[in-house]
């Protein structure tokens, strides 16, 4: 589902390009070297641990684009699922619908 919200619903102007993987991303290498680093500085120096970081960095960076391009208006919630979490939509999709 992430990779999915990444791909339809985010504007590229928001995300990073990934020239390794050849896709956008939410977090930047600098980002991703800063979360590292801080990680290190924490005493967070298992491999697991620091990507288990990484990961919850972009889901908060993904969740901020989300709610602030709802707020402008760009993007919709199509629906709740069953545990409360909004299903996004963009204008087009639901201008077809």
């Amino acid at each position: 589902m992430y990779k999915d919200i990444v791909n339809s619903l985010l504007p590229a102007d928001d995300l990073h390009w990934c020239e390794e993987d050849k896709k956008y991303i939410s977090l930047s290498k600098e980002e991703i070297d800063e979360i590292v680093s801080s990680c290190w500085k924490q005493g967070i120096k298992e491999l697991k641990d620091v990507y288990k970081v990484i990961e919850w960095c972009g889901r908060m960076r993904v969740g901020n684009l989300l709610w602030k391009n709802f707020v402008s208006g760009a993007i919709l919630i199509s629906f709740l699922d069953e545990n409360g979490e909004p299903n996004f939509t963009t204008r087009k999709e639901d201008n077809e619908n």
